[in-house]
């Protein structure tokens, strides 16, 4: 026989087996309208919302997370693509020292943007939702020991309207019907207290979120913008640079050209009309 889990006896075992029994009895009783159930609609309302921002968030978290993912493609083919022009960038071109520090320069940008996102709206997120599991569990909790309220009061009321009247048992049913109603709405009220407060918080979490991912975004473009900026102001004189060059190559070639045919050119004797004597 294996054995079982450490602190778990055989005695606790037979109870909670027992409890899941009674329980599942006391719900069929319900649904066959045999007994009365516990019905508390403000509270199923506050279930219902905390479900749902439940859902919300964690599809928040989400996308936040696939957004953090698409930013850093982006930085690994922005430094690829800073890279392979850093490499391409010859020493005697104009610029070279700056493009160096513009493609380190774009690299930092990159990471702080990511770092800030992270820091700011994915944290936030990860600890405003680290909240809902515990909660989820004890509303769980919760409906368990309603039901084993409404069980003990039917079985409080039965042992009441029987014939034959066992004034002990009746005093121990009676006994278990409090023990059942303290631990239900001791439960019943933490919950009706922090539920509200819960819903009412993803407000804030949510404007932090979008703000921080809002200002870091407006900051990140506009240093980027500056850094775009930069490049073109440098690919703009790397292009006069050429054009100059150019046309001091295409100056000396025809300069060196026209001297060249200078020195070839033979000169040609003057011409002297002939006189003609033979009539002297």
């Amino acid at each position: 026989m294996a054995e079982m889990g450490k602190g778990v006896t055989a005695g606790k075992l037979a109870i909670n087996v027992q409890k899941r029994l009674t329980r599942a009895q006391e719900k069929v009783m319900q649904k066959l309208g045999k007994a009365d159930e516990t019905r508390d609609v403000a509270f199923e309302e506050m279930v219902s919302n905390f479900n749902k921002q439940m859902i919300e968030g964690s599809k928040l978290q989400k996308d936040m997370k696939a957004y953090l993912l698409a930013v850093k493609t982006m930085h690994d083919a922005s430094r690829r693509l800073q890279d392979c022009l850093a490499e391409m960038y010859e020493p005697d071109w104009f610029g070279k020292e700056e493009m160096d520090a513009l493609t380190e320069d774009t690299d930092t940008l990159w990471l702080d943007y990511h770092q800030n996102i992270t820091d700011k709206s994915l944290n936030t997120l990860d600890s405003y939702l680290t909240q809902f599991p515990d909660i989820k569990t004890r509303i769980a909790k919760r409906d368990r020991k309603m039901v084993d309220f409404d069980s003990a009061r039917h079985h409080f009321s039965s042992l009441q309207k029987g014939k034959k009247k066992d004034e002990a048992k009746i005093a121990k049913a009676e006994e278990e019907l409090g023990k059942a109603q303290k631990i239900f709405e001791e439960l019943n009220v933490e919950l009706q207290d922090e539920l509200p407060v819960l819903f009412d918080n993803r407000v804030g979490v949510y404007v932090n979120t979008f703000q921080g991912l809002a200002g870091h975004q407006e900051k990140f473009h506009k240093e980027m913008g500056k850094l775009n900026q930069n490049l073109n102001d440098i690919m703009t004189k790397l292009e006069e640079q050429r054009e100059i060059k150019k046309g001091g190559s295409e100056a000396a070639t025809t300069e060196e050209s026209a001297k060249s045919e200078e020195a070839t050119t033979v000169k040609r004797p003057a011409h002297h009309p002939k006189v003609d004597t033979s009539s002297r």
